[in-house]
């Protein structure tokens, strides 16, 4: 299943989001959006590369980068890439609470 997340006309700052992260390449990584297909990204995209082989997720970083994503989010850093890289030990994870930050911590307005 493909994802885009489009976030409001603001502009975030991955590493004041995530600042106990990795990064390789430009360390302020600035997104307008999120894709988990590289096909959907542009310039204001970061694009969270989920599981799979290493080599498909390396051909589908390069991809991203070549669509011109902003930064990519992954769990092992490709060197022969010019995009900035955000590296964290659980993709997964990591594009949930970043969803859930970004959409303002829904769960914690909820009252039972």
């Amino acid at each position: 299943m493909t994802h885009t997340l489009a976030l409001h006309l603001n502009n975030y700052v991955l590493r004041e989001l995530i600042p106990q992260a990795s990064y390789v390449g430009n360390a302020n990584i600035v997104f307008r959006d999120i894709a988990t297909h590289s096909r959907s990204c542009n310039r204001q995209t970061l694009f969270v590369a989920l599981s799979g082989s290493h080599r498909e997720e390396g051909a589908y970083l390069r991809q991203a980068a070549a669509q011109g994503a902003a930064g990519i989010l992954t769990d092992f850093p490709l060197s022969d890439l010019a995009t900035p890289q955000c590296i964290v030990p659980n993709v997964r994870r990591t594009y949930g609470l970043l969803c859930q930050s970004l959409a303002g911590r829904p769960a914690e307005q909820l009252r039972t």
